[in-house]
């Protein structure tokens, strides 16, 4: 609301609980090298589904059962419901977003958003996240932050490297599989 007046209606519809977003430390349960995927048990009622282009690895490597092993631990965040008789899609590749930006915890890229036009304005927004970001990391400027001040932007992105900095934290400490962090959704992000 702005001066008593709705200027924004979010609706999210929760029909039952949704998972997507959520991250969770799993366990590598099978992998299908003919396929380029794996299963991973995450706790839910069916392993989730693993695609080779959704592995996260620094050496280059394309083929999957080189990329992960059955049996190691990792962290996911589902990327797609389940469907039918489907399990859950999962990426190692997390992100974690918020009002203003989303957090990539495994990627160095600074981006802005493509609906932010005017070039002043994403020269600013880019030098802000270029000069406060953490020491691993990047951040996906968003729309929303059109506009905010810096103080608004570096207080988010302290936020989201601390919820990850959590994160990581109870994933050394967590038995696979278990849920790390449940996504709030849309509304609270608001």
């Amino acid at each position: 609301m702005e001066s008593g007046q709705i200027t924004d209606l979010f609706i999210e519809r929760r029909e039952s609980e949704k998972i997507v977003g959520n991250i969770y430390k799993g366990q590598v349960k099978n992998i299908l090298p003919g396929l380029s995927s794996a299963f991973v048990e995450v706790g839910l009622e069916r392993n989730a589904y693993l695609y080779v282009d959704d592995v996260l690895t620094e050496t280059g490597e394309t083929k999957i059962e080189k990329m992960i092993s059955k049996g190691s631990e990792i962290l996911v965040q589902v990327d797609k419901e389940p469907i039918s008789t489907k399990g859950a899609r999962v990426t190692m590749d997390i992100s974690l977003p918020g009002r203003l930006l989303v957090y990539m915890p495994f990627s160095p890229h600074i981006g802005i958003s493509k609906n932010i036009e005017s070039r002043e304005e994403r020269s600013r927004l880019k030098g802000i996240a270029m000069g406060a970001r953490p020491e691993k990391g990047g951040f996906i400027v968003r729309t929303e932050a059109e506009d905010a001040t810096e103080k608004e932007i570096k207080r988010e992105m302290r936020y989201l490297s601390r919820l990850w900095d959590s994160i990581s934290q109870r994933a050394t400490q967590a038995k696979a599989p278990a849920l790390l962090h449940r996504d709030l959704g849309s509304f609270f992000r608001q």
